[in-house]
């Protein structure tokens, strides 16, 4: 894994090179989920889509382009607030 988080930046530029054209229309959402355990470094307590304050929760989102190609986005903490929606360009 640690070889895997190192290569990190340079693997998802080339992912984004191969199905993020310039230009192209891309998708995203944003969600999160609560968790029961307790050996998660990412959550928090945060806003609770789930309606569930009383436990932390992670946010991840999914990046998409016009036919569906996910591209990565990595998870974060629960804390994080839903980001506003990108500029138009």
């Amino acid at each position: 894994m640690d070889w895997l988080i190192k290569r990190q930046p340079a693997i998802e530029r080339k992912l984004a090179k191969r199905h993020l054209e310039q230009g192209a229309i891309a998708f995203y959402d944003v969600s999160s989920s609560y968790l029961t355990g307790s050996r998660c470094e990412l959550a928090a307590r945060g806003y609770s889509r789930d309606h569930r304050s009383d436990r932390p929760q992670i946010v991840y989102g999914l990046l998409c382009n016009q036919l569906v190609a996910p591209s990565p986005w990595m998870p974060s903490p629960g804390t994080l607030a839903t980001p506003p929606p990108l500029p138009l360009k």
